[in-house]
């Protein structure tokens, strides 16, 4: 993991909330983000 990715996520109460978790946006039409889903549940799914 990259340590610099810790200071994308405010700490609070101590912890960073965001420690070993990613969050994404996606924002393309309906159709697109619907397929980026289904690709990233693919991806996670095999890794």
């Amino acid at each position: 993991m990259n340590p610099n990715l810790d200071r994308l996520a405010l700490p609070k109460e101590g912890h960073n909330p965001g420690k070993n978790r990613v969050r994404m946006a996606l924002v393309a039409p309906l159709e697109e983000c619907v397929e980026a889903a289904r690709r990233i549940v693919e991806f996670v799914k095999a890794n």
